[in-house]
């Protein structure tokens, strides 16, 4: 994986409290779940197409149980997700134009059945990858691999597959921030992938939490 200035992007997470060692991949997946789910407040945030040409605002509300409402505007809508579950409506449904859908949003592959856990390493970082499939049948995604961060259990990457294996979309955290006392992954990079090439990028970006 190629990371853009490693040292700014991913200190953060370094700095992170370690935490007690998991036992299986069920608990892996789950500290990576709410590594994400415990957000807690409403945020000012954008999505970034590509360069940067092209900004979506929203406002997201959160809550420690996972639930996130992101609020649009021209036209109005309000999209409700919880992570780790299975969204209602059409996973496939595109979020305004970008690269990222509904079933990305909700990161239901979370709660996937897990296979065997394997250790890589990346940018001098260790990590866990725990492999996920859906058994569900529904969705574009196969399976997926699952990168969390072997010092802070934080979700670090997802690699998605569709129906014939071949990566079609992956997610980075790239970079993580003090919100309050929170400590919250203020900027995702999701991309989609045609024949293992990247084809294009969209940034989910947090400006500013409102009180």
């Amino acid at each position: 994986m190629t990371l853009r200035n490693p040292s700014f992007f991913l200190l953060p997470l370094l700095l992170l409290p370690s935490v007690a060692p998991a036992q299986d991949a069920i608990q892996l997946l789950d500290f990576a779940r709410r590594s994400i789910a415990s957000m807690n407040g409403t945020f000012d945030g954008s999505l970034i197409l590509g360069s940067g040409r092209k900004r979506v605002p929203f406002v997201l509300e959160t809550a420690p149980n996972g639930a996130m409402r992101y609020h649009f505007n021209k036209p109005d809508e309000i999209l409700s997700v919880v992570i780790g579950r299975r969204p209602s409506g059409a996973l496939g449904r595109i979020v305004r134009g970008t690269d990222i859908t509904m079933e990305d949003l909700s990161m239901w592959y979370l709660t996937w059945p897990a296979g065997k856990i394997r250790n890589e390493s990346s940018a001098g970082m260790s990590f866990f990858v725990v492999p996920v499939k859906n058994v569900h049948n529904i969705g574009s995604y196969s399976r997926a691999d699952v990168w969390i961060h072997q010092k802070s259990m934080g979700l670090f990457r997802v690699d998605a597959f569709d129906q014939n294996d071949n990566l079609l979309r992956r997610m980075d955290v790239e970079h993580i921030r003090s919100f309050g006392p929170q400590k919250i992954a203020d900027r995702l990079r999701v991309s989609t992938y045609k024949r293992d090439r990247k084809v294009s990028s969209t940034y989910v970006q947090l400006v500013k939490e409102r009180p």
